[in-house]
């Protein structure tokens, strides 16, 4: 009696609402021919919604009274049971830490009817039609996501959103189809639960994206994984207490790294950084994405880019979301995360890990477990390999920590498709120039801080010229660690730290450093420096400069084929350098020509750095000339292995000291080609200071002369 009351009491509330939100709510329906009809007729059709949401339900009466349609608020035999079902979202279990999945509350009773007739109208909501194309920043904090919808959320929602709504009409399924006789009501309730969840997930994912914010479920789940529980019980000494605050801190500590990525701030910052990169710069350059979107198909994809600026990350970020792909899980330093910028940050995609966890086991285990998981679902990494920004333009050393989690965590998967992709990021001029200017000029290095980047904001105002991005050929980890000579390179836990290791760690380090170099882009910045930096006096004429530029230029080409050079002519190299405002014309002089002063030279020293790797045999062979003047092949070889240990590390070229044998003999081909060495019988030299070609040979020997000096005094 009081079940009915009840009842009755909710349908008249539910008319009510429903008459008071109608002139709220205008609906777009989808649905081939076939299924209106069964909406239409079908009297043993029972809808299923996504989620219980008591906004959709009002839309989808609204929905089926316009059309016609079956009516979900009539009841299901004699129970007060509506003809509709929604799904409930899983909840975190503390006790027992873990996930418990739950059947929507009259699933069962729906099962226990008429198993042959009755069928299933699975019904999706989107709010929003087109989020991505949403000028509204308001608008696009409340469109359709994967978040759980709340009271305030859902209000603006309706208010927001209310007039362009599509409600999807699922192919209609039969239980019939599903059931099976064999198993008993609750395990059908849950195998129809899962099939029916896995459909609403595949229609949300081709609408929205993939769900990538797993912050809902993740950062409980890993407090309760085995390797976690272990590691308490082993540092608890079988306390409860100990172990009850153990379980605390792991999960202090799982709420600190994750990600909590957000669709709606997500478009947002993509809208920001769409301004950005088209107003503040001419926009980003893209090369070699197709095979990686190929690759990431069905690979865990880690993007392990260079690190010039703050806004390298950024760049990396609105190219894959304009080219809709995954957003990738970010690593960046637990100093970024502030207060109201940090959650926007941890929003777009950053996990925050610390500068130093040395002696924090139970840390370092959340951290694998978590990279592991990310690993597991397909998700996208992406880490800075150098860890900090290269002040000077040169590529740093690969840091291990994360390098080495993300072999151990890969060792211990038993999945083989995850791919590491290097890429290089430069710019024709970075917005830390002038914070970066003391440095270069042999000031100390200051720590990185967030304030940074607050500091450079005033060069927002000034053009900037373009960006590049150019992706290096993906490295298959399981071929990686078997051209090592590891055959059985799986470990049990990503804590392990097998014998291979630390060396496997270094060669993977190494390899993609020198494959972040051999995809560096020549821009129009890097060649003028070069030219001015390479010249004595740091001065040129127009003409001298144009005939610099093109000798750079073409050197590179016949080193390496496929090297990216945007700008092609040199006149027009020199005037996007002027308008960058790196370089002036003296006009002083009868010929227009062009000169650096220090503090130029130490700025234009970080585009020269960019590319000098390229250069880098050329300028040894030069340097070993001018010291003996005359060589054979043997004795350059001999003179290149020991100037090069000095600065290999330094420069990184884009060769291993084992192929040198094989590219020396055709870099000294390139060189006598244009001149700017001479062969007689089996020996090279030097041209004559009077030959045209002795200036090339003079710049080629200044580009790394400095440093070969600074490193042997």
């Amino acid at each position: 009696m009081l079940k009915n009351f009840s009842h009755n009491i909710f349908n008249k509330l539910f008319g009510l609402s429903r008459s008071i939100l109608k002139p709220l709510i205008s609906f777009e329906e989808k649905l081939d021919a076939n299924n209106r009809k069964q909406l239409e007729s079908n009297s043993n059709l029972v809808y299923v919604l996504p989620e219980r949401s008591f906004l959709e339900n009002i839309a989808l009466s609204l929905c089926c009274i316009e059309n016609d349609f079956i009516s979900p608020d009539k009841t299901l035999g004699e129970k007060n049971n509506h003809k509709s079902v929604s799904l409930r979202r899983p909840v975190f279990d503390n006790k027992k830490l873990k996930i418990k999945r739950r059947l929507p509350k009259n699933l069962k009773l729906v099962l226990e009817k008429d198993k042959k007739n009755l069928t299933l109208q699975p019904v999706s909501f989107l709010w929003g039609k087109s989020p991505e194309k949403e000028r509204s920043i308001f608008k696009l904090l409340f469109s359709s996501s994967w978040a759980v919808s709340g009271p305030i959320n859902n209000f603006f929602k309706l208010i927001l959103h209310g007039r362009s709504l599509i409600i999807t009409f699922h192919e209609p399924m039969q239980i019939a189809d599903l059931y099976d006789p064999i198993k008993d009501l609750n395990q059908n309730a849950l195998v129809i639960n899962r099939y029916i969840r896995a459909l609403f997930r595949k229609y949300k994912q081709a609408s929205i994206g993939p769900d990538i914010s797993h912050r809902r479920t993740l950062v409980k789940s890993l407090v309760r994984d085995k390797e976690v529980r272990n590691l308490i019980n082993e540092l608890s000494n079988e306390s409860p207490r100990q172990k009850r605050k153990l379980k605390k801190r792991a999960l202090r500590y799982a709420n600190e790294i994750c990600s909590d990525i957000n669709y709606p701030m997500v478009r947002i910052l993509y809208r920001g950084l769409t301004w950005f990169w088209n107003t503040r710069y001419e926009g980003i350059n893209i090369n070699g994405l197709e095979e990686i979107k190929e690759q990431a198909k069905d690979h865990a994809l880690v993007y392990v880019p260079c690190h010039r600026s703050h806004i390298d990350y950024l760049a990396l970020s609105y190219v894959l979301i304009k080219e809709g792909m995954m957003v990738p899980q970010i690593a960046a330093g637990i100093n970024l995360n502030i207060p109201l910028m940090g959650k926007v940050l941890r929003n777009g995609g950053a996990f925050y890990i610390r500068r130093s966890f040395g002696g924090r086991k139970l840390y370092s285990t959340i951290l694998s477990q978590y990279l592991k998981r990310l690993m597991l679902r397909g998700n996208s990494i992406e880490f800075f390999p150098e860890g900090g920004r290269s002040r000077t333009g040169l590529s740093m050393e690969p840091k291990p920590g994360l390098l080495s989690m993300t072999l151990r965590s890969f060792a211990s998967l038993k999945i083989q498709k995850v791919k590491v992709v290097p890429i290089y990021i430069g710019y024709e001029k970075i917005i830390e120039g002038g914070s970066y200017l003391n440095e270069l000029m042999g000031g100390r290095k200051r720590r990185e801080s967030f304030l940074d980047l607050a500091k450079v904001l005033k060069d927002f105002n000034n053009f900037i010229g373009n960006a590049y991005i150019n992706f290096g050929e993906p490295i298959d980890l399981k071929d990686f660690l078997e051209k090592q000579g590891i055959d059985d390179y799986f470990i049990d836990s990503a804590l392990d730290k097998p014998d291979w290791l630390i060396e496997s760690t270094n060669s993977l380090g190494h390899e993609i450093i020198r494959e972040i170099n051999t995809k560096a882009v020549i821009t129009s910045t890097s060649l003028v420096a070069m030219s001015l930096i390479s010249e004595k006096n740091q001065t040129l004429t127009k003409d001298e400069l144009i005939e610099r530029i093109e000798f750079f230029k073409s050197l590179a080409k016949e080193s390496q084929s496929n090297i990216w050079i945007p700008l092609k002519d040199p006149e027009e190299i020199i005037s996007k350098t002027i308008e960058l405002r790196l370089i002036n014309s003296d006009s002083f002089s009868e010929k227009e020509s062009y000169s650096l002063d220090e503090e130029k030279v130490a700025l234009l020293s970080f585009y020269k750095n960019n590319t000098v790797h390229f250069y880098f045999i050329y300028s040894l062979i030069c340097i070993s000339l001018r010291i003996s003047n005359k060589l054979k092949e043997s004795e350059i070889m001999s003179a290149i292995r020991t100037t090069s240990s000095f600065l290999k590390d330094e420069i990184k070229p884009t060769w291993s000291e084992e192929s040198l044998e094989n590219i020396l003999p055709h870099s000294l081909k390139i060189l006598e080609k244009k001149k700017v060495i001479k062969k007689e019988n089996n020996s090279y030299l030097a041209p004559d200071n009077k030959e045209n070609s002795f200036k090339e040979f003079i710049s080629l020997c200044n580009l790394l002369e400095p440093n070969l000096k600074k490193k042997i005094s």
